[in-house]
């Protein structure tokens, strides 16, 4: 889960841990339980937004497994910004 919502605000990982914890949910479980939707939608994000579709990608990757759940976290990191000089 930490992996998965790396890139995401303190208020997602937090949200997303509590749900996962309440049910008593691995990201692995998720992935295969058909929670996906309920999952996203009870993290403060747009159900449409940028970071959930990329949560969606993330967790589904996972479902496919390992091999390709290194990919698609690493795919959607964004790119680093050029300092100025």
């Amino acid at each position: 889960l930490a992996t998965l919502t790396s890139d995401m605000s303190d208020e997602v990982k937090s949200a997303a841990l509590s749900w996962c914890l309440r049910r008593g949910m691995s990201v692995p479980l998720l992935a295969e339980s058909g929670q996906l939707e309920a999952f996203l939608a009870a993290l403060p994000l747009q159900p449409s937004g940028l970071q959930a579709s990329v949560l969606r990608r993330r967790v589904e990757a996972v479902e496919r497994g390992p091999a390709t759940t290194h990919s698609a976290v690493k795919q959607e990191e964004p790119a680093q910004a050029t300092p100025p000089l």
